[in-house]
């Protein structure tokens, strides 16, 4: 019993590394772009959400 709840524990923290590992936010425009975001200045509006950089100042926003 105790060998298959480590198993389970293993295989949870595997996926969960893997999940992260694998959704990146964008570290520049193309990237930004390729996620189907858009690269404004400063802040994204209220209805849109931050998912990553674009440049120091311009931030990769999704609606």
């Amino acid at each position: 019993m105790e060998y298959v709840l480590e198993n389970k524990i293993l295989i949870c923290l595997f996926h969960r590394s893997a999940n992260k590992f694998g959704d990146q936010e964008p570290q520049n425009a193309r990237q930004c772009y390729k996620a189907n975001g858009v690269c404004l200045p400063l802040y994204c509006p209220n209805n849109s959400k931050k998912i990553g950089r674009c440049t120091h100042r311009h931030f990769c926003c999704k609606w």
